[in-house]
């Protein structure tokens, strides 16, 4: 198993450039150009979730042979909220993914699993 991770802190702020561009460049060795597209669009959603709720946290970007995993650690349970109840994924991509969310003692992960096509 072939695997790539990145890990990044979320500042408590809503100026996520400085995450964006790094993710972007992170991501361009790994996906095509329509696929860092993608990826992007959801670190933002699931960024901008966890920001909606006061939280800092971690991104993290793992990529396990032909699968990308974006995960955005909160550090509090008001961010525990699945897609299904209307959580962060507002964009419904045409494009197969899988999401969810689970617990962890001081928090929540989000997550979003997405295959990758490679460059």
């Amino acid at each position: 198993m072939d695997v790539h991770s990145l890990w990044l802190s979320l500042p408590d702020s809503t100026d996520h450039t400085a995450t964006h561009e790094a993710a972007r460049r992170h991501l361009e060795g790994w996906l095509t150009p329509h696929r860092v597209g993608d990826a992007l669009t959801m670190i933002a959603e699931l960024v901008h979730h966890v920001q909606s709720n006061g939280d800092s946290g971690e991104l993290i970007l793992s990529r396990h042979d032909d699968t990308l995993l974006i995960e955005v650690v909160a550090r509090s349970p008001a961010s525990a909220r699945t897609p299904a109840d209307g959580g962060p994924l507002r964009m419904r991509s045409a494009r197969p993914h899988t999401w969810g969310s689970h617990p962890t003692a001081d928090g929540v992960v989000v997550w979003v699993q997405m295959p990758v096509d490679s460059p």
